[in-house]
């Protein structure tokens, strides 16, 4: 995750204070931060920021969908090695689905 700031005018007034000169803020007047990485636990999310996912962070990115929450999953074993540096990488997940009725719940083995 990449932390940036959500409102940058409304940043800069409170990192600055009272403004004197009654000079009017512009976006290009604003001097930019570096892009830092958000770490759980380490770093506080500041009033005005808001976490955005930068894919150029990423090797591989992938995303799936399922119809109901899943309150439980495993990753199943398989014989391609522990060690997977090279495309394509694979893995085997099993989700549970906690459905509405009994009878929509299902089973999904995912590759």
């Amino acid at each position: 995750m990449v932390r940036r700031v959500k409102n940058p005018n409304k940043a800069q007034r409170r990192n600055k204070g009272s403004k004197k000169g009654g000079r009017s803020s512009s976006s290009a007047s604003i001097p930019s931060r570096p892009t830092r990485v958000w770490q759980p636990g380490v770093d506080e999310i500041e009033e005005g920021e808001e976490l955005q996912c930068d894919p150029s962070a990423y090797n591989s990115l992938h995303a799936f969908h399922v119809d109901w929450p899943c309150l439980s999953f495993d990753i199943l074993r398989d014989s391609l090695g522990l060690v997977r540096s090279e495309f394509p990488y694979t893995a085997y997940l099993i989700a549970g689905t906690q459905a509405e009725k009994d009878s929509w719940n299902s089973i999904g083995i995912f590759k």
